[in-house]
C-alpha cells in the first residue's frame, strides 16, 4: 500500500477514535451537593460512559456533552452514557442537536437528530412526563413509537423508579415551569408508608 494511503488510513482510524473518545465524556458542572460514583464533587468535573450521579435535596448539576445541554434538578439520580443517560427518579431538561436520549426505565425518550430539540423529563413513582419545546421527540418502547407534538406533554406508565425522593417545587419550577412542575408533584407524590429516597438507575 502506498504512503499516502497508509497514513491516510492512520489519520482517520486516529479521528474516528478521538471522535469515539469525546462523545463518551463530558463536563459536569454541580451546584450543592452532587455525587459522582457515590463521591461528593463541588467543582467542574469531567465524567465518562458509566459513571453514575445524583444530586440531592437543594442541589442541581448540568451536564455539558459534544452537541448537548442537560440540566438535573433536586433529587435526581442517572447513568451518563455517552450520546445518552439511563435516568433514575428526578427531572431532566435537555437541549440537543445530535439526537441525546433519555432512557427511562422500558422507554426511550428519542429526539430528531436532524435538528435542534429542547424537552423535559421527569420520572417518578412508576411514570414519566415528557414535555416537548423546540423539534421532534418520539417515546419508542420496543416496536411501539409515539411522537410527543411541540409544545405538548405525555405521561407513561415506566418499570422504572416507583419511588422519589421529596420534591422541591421552587428549585424544580425554575427549570420545569410552574405549570409542568404542578403535574410532576402530583404524579410522583409519594403515598405515606412508602420510603422517599431517590431511586438509582
Amino acid at each position: 500500500m502506498p504512503r499516502r494511503l497508509i497514513a491516510f488510513a492512520v489519520l482517520s482510524t486516529f479521528a474516528l477514535q478521538q471522535q469515539g473518545l469525546a462523545q463518551s465524556r463530558a463536563t459536569l458542572a454541580p451546584s450543592g451537593y452532587v455525587t459522582i460514583n457515590s463521591s461528593i464533587v463541588n467543582q467542574q468535573t469531567l465524567i465518562i460512559s458509566g459513571d453514575q450521579i445524583q444530586t440531592g435535596a437543594k442541589s442541581a448539576a448540568s451536564v455539558t456533552a459534544p452537541g448537548t445541554l442537560l440540566t438535573v434538578t433536586p433529587n435526581s439520580a442517572f447513568s451518563f452514557q455517552g450520546d445518552a443517560i439511563q435516568a433514575g427518579c428526578g427531572g431532566f431538561s435537555v437541549v440537543t442537536r445530535n439526537g441525546f436520549i433519555v432512557r427511562a426505565g422500558d422507554v426511550d425518550i428519542v429526539p430528531d437528530p436532524k435538528q435542534q430539540t429542547k424537552f423535559k423529563v421527569v420520572q417518578g413513582r412508576g411514570k414519566i412526563a415528557v414535555q416537548t419545546e423546540e423539534g421532534a421527540v418520539s417515546l419508542v418502547r420496543g416496536a411501539s413509537t409515539k411522537a410527543v407534538a411541540v409544545g405538548s406533554m405525555a405521561v407513561e406508565k415506566t418499570t422504572a423508579c416507583l419511588n422519589l425522593g421529596p420534591v422541591a417545587p421552587t428549585a424544580m419550577a425554575a427549570v420545569f415551569g410552574s405549570s409542568l412542575t404542578a403535574l410532576i408533584v402530583g404524579i410522583t407524590a409519594v403515598p405515606k408508608g412508602r420510603p422517599i429516597s431517590p431511586s438509582k438507575p
